[in-house]
């Protein structure tokens, strides 16, 4: 029996996130790949939950199964940002390129080095530093981050126009441009 049954066989008594957050508290994906099968049952034409499934199986590290499964969505929802990501996530992790999708309506990505500039320039004329963790949150609105927060400091730890305190953790690591820095 799965140790989160409760969850499973409650499906009424509890809302949606609580049950979520149990199985990904838990680490308990295959729990919540059958969860979200029961929710996709019980809400065929919703599109969060459809993508809600392919999340699971993203957490669950079966990225083929999930490729295969947001391709089906994607035909009827290409538009989905949540679906376009998804797909992205897939594809890196299985070592691919996003130019190997046939997309409808390619999503915006990042690039590592469209992100430097993109610190530097909202950096350039702050006097206050601001924390990796502010700067990536920014970055997301512009795309796809194909990489995390720990890339983002060591690419700006490697440029010469930042400054890092560090010593703390990454969280509350803050960054400024070096004034008077040629480009």
């Amino acid at each position: 029996m799965d140790k989160n049954y409760y969850l499973l066989s409650s499906f009424d008594d509890t809302e949606d996130w609580e049950c979520d957050f149990k199985f990904i508290e838990d680490k308990d994906y295959e729990g919540l790949i059958k969860y979200r099968k029961k929710c996709l049952k019980r809400y065929p034409n919703d599109s969060d939950t459809k993508w809600r499934l392919g999340e699971a199986l993203v957490l669950n590290q079966e990225y083929e199964k999930a490729l295969d499964y947001f391709k089906t969505i994607y035909k009827e929802e290409y538009d989905n940002i949540n679906i376009q990501y998804s797909i992205l996530d897939c594809i890196y992790a299985l070592g691919k390129e996003d130019d190997d999708f046939e997309w409808i309506e390619k999503p915006e990505i990042v690039t590592k080095k469209e992100a430097v500039e993109k610190c530097y320039e909202y950096l350039k004329n702050k006097r206050k530093r601001h924390s990796i963790d502010e700067l990536y949150i920014s970055l997301m609105i512009d795309g796809y981050l194909p990489f995390k927060e720990k890339e983002l400091e060591d690419l700006l730890k490697e440029d010469k126009r930042f400054t890092i305190e560090e010593g703390k953790p990454i969280y509350e690591e803050t960054v400024k441009v070096v004034k008077n820095n040629a480009s």
